[in-house]
């Protein structure tokens, strides 16, 4: 699940993302308190509206979430995120716990293993690079991490504006990294001494489909591109 709104009252946009929800119908509500939140911060810092998303955390599950043994059945995590200016913010729920993250953050069923593909690819990047990781990020744990799944929606948030990524761009980029994918293989099966005829060979498919991929992701995100269909040919 997940939206982007913008407060009529501010100039302050917001994005909810739920990437674990087991509510039992309770999202309407969920969405509906937290968005008062962003709403009722109009004209106010993002300082002040973290006090608001607590208060509404703790609210929501007194009131809909009584008993401990039911938030088993009734629980959410969730990724949000605001700008205001230039003031981001980026913040990820456990229960009525919020916690602010300075560089990125998961939640959910493939959390475990985003965070630690994170702490092993992230770095301080361009903004339209960073968006790209996240694709990439999302498309992994739904590649391997059983019951992600269904479509990527990635919302960006940069002064004071908040955009979605469109669907077409998200496939295309997705076409991208499953080609990603085979290229990494690829390597594996060169890095442990798979026999090759040829070794220059080898090595100029291999970074002739390192820089194919490299370029259709830097070129038009719009315009659909196909990628030769690099091989190596392996001596057995």
């Amino acid at each position: 699940m997940g939206s982007t709104e913008r407060c009529d009252q501010s100039a302050c946009y917001w994005s909810l993302c739920c990437f674990r929800c087991r509510d039992s119908g309770l999202s309407g509500c969920r969405k509906s308190e937290i968005g008062e939140s962003f709403c009722l911060s109009a004209g106010n810092t993002l300082n002040d509206l973290t006090a608001l998303l607590n208060a509404s955390l703790d609210d929501f599950y007194t009131h809909h979430v009584l008993l401990p043994q039911e938030r088993k059945d009734k629980h959410f995590d969730l990724v949000l995120g605001a700008t205001q200016g230039n003031d981001t913010r980026l913040w990820l729920s456990d229960q009525t716990v919020l916690r602010r993250s300075n560089t990125y953050g998961a939640v959910g069923s493939g959390a475990e293993y985003a965070t630690v593909l994170l702490s092993r690819i992230y770095t301080q990047l361009p903004l339209s690079k960073a968006t790209v990781l996240a694709a990439y990020t999302i498309f992994l744990v739904k590649e391997f991490v059983e019951g992600c799944g269904k479509n990527t929606e990635v919302v960006v948030l940069d002064g004071g504006q908040a955009r979605m990524l469109a669907d077409s761009d998200i496939a295309l980029m997705e076409y991208h990294f499953n080609h990603a994918l085979k290229l990494d293989s690829m390597m594996v099966h060169y890095i442990i001494g798979r026999r090759v005829p040829d070794e220059n060979a080898a090595l100029n498919n291999l970074t002739g489909y390192l820089k194919s991929l490299r370029t259709s992701l830097e070129e038009n995100p719009n315009i659909t591109a196909e990628i030769r269909g690099w091989d190596i040919d392996w001596d057995e």
